[in-house]
């Protein structure tokens, strides 16, 4: 599974590997690297502003992290 979003020259990248890839559209450069979820990544979704992406995963665990430096802030 691929899922590309695209906020402000910034694309985020899933795939089948369980990790979450923030990419500069503009230079070509991964920013963030994101590996927190132990099993398939089912859905992501940024805010309105792009400051936090939440996760659901198979583990049936909703992850709140920012996508600038990869921290879960939140688990629930």
């Amino acid at each position: 599974m691929h899922l590309f979003l695209l906020i402000k020259k910034t694309m985020l990248f899933l795939g089948g590997d369980m990790k979450i890839f923030i990419w500069n559209v503009g230079t070509s450069t991964i920013l963030t690297t994101i590996d927190c979820h132990p099993e398939v990544i089912l859905s992501v979704s940024w805010n309105y502003n792009g400051s936090r992406i939440v996760t659901s995963c198979k583990d049936k665990i909703f992850r709140v992290i920012n996508p600038r430096n990869g921290e879960v802030l939140q688990v629930k």
